[in-house]
């Protein structure tokens, strides 16, 4: 059982200096419906003082928002699992897609590991597709993104990547994964550790719906979708 540290009003030192000064010792957690908003400030190895519900049952669109240092982290955790790590110099912005099995049911706090400014997390239950593009593109910047919803039928879809490879040494860093946003399920994998600038990969689309494409690179990226 994790104990509860004692709150801190002062941040560890980040990468480039010194972290703005910040009450840490409360964590705001507001629930309205569906969608649970969770901020903080700067500090390190802090949990809320009361827990959110989560359902392995469900799937979960989490946005976090970083205003710390440039090159400073941002690391939030529910529970046992690492949620979206946000790097000043991604935007300050990161999201990713969690589908059904992805948490364990249960009551979960919000800890922060490690933060050297505000932050916000926004947990949207069971995410509904909205602003559905017409395609055959979609693209996302770097970092942890989903790309727009895009509507996609039922047979062969072929997907094909190009990127902008801002820095070498990260070349390998893409994780990107298709899913089924109606049904709330990962469809297929799409690319992963391969350092080429363009990859095609053909997926076999289960069912008539709507689908993002989500998880991390390390530059912008984009896709032509034909079926």
């Amino acid at each position: 059982m994790l104990s509860k540290p004692t709150p801190s009003i002062t941040a560890t030192p980040g990468p480039t200096g010194q972290a703005t000064v910040l009450p840490a010792g409360k964590i705001s957690i507001v629930q309205s419906g569906d969608t649970t908003t969770i901020t903080g400030g700067a500090g390190k190895n802090l949990m809320s003082d009361t827990n959110i519900s989560l359902s392995k049952d469900d799937a979960y669109l989490i946005t976090m928002t970083y205003g710390g240092l440039p090159t400073s982290l941002c690391l939030v955790s529910l529970g046992d699992r690492g949620v979206p790590n946000t790097l000043e110099d991604w935007g300050s912005k990161a999201e990713i897609f969690y589908p059904k099995g992805s948490f364990n049911s249960g009551q979960f706090p919000v800890i922060i590991n490690e933060a050297y400014g505000p932050w916000t997390m926004v947990i949207e239950k069971n995410p509904k597709a909205e602003n559905i593009v017409a395609g055959p593109k979609v693209n996302a910047s770097a970092g942890f993104h989903n790309s727009q919803y895009i509507h996609l039928k039922k047979g062969k879809a072929t997907f094909k990547f190009t990127r902008n490879t801002l820095v070498e040494h990260y070349a390998n860093g893409i994780h990107l994964v298709l899913f089924n946003v109606d049904k709330g399920v990962q469809e297929d994998y799409l690319w992963w550790n391969m350092g080429d600038a363009s990859h095609e990969y053909t997926v076999d689309i289960s069912a008539d719906g709507n689908y993002t494409v989500g998880g991390s690179c390390m530059s912008d990226w984009e896709a032509t979708i034909t079926q």
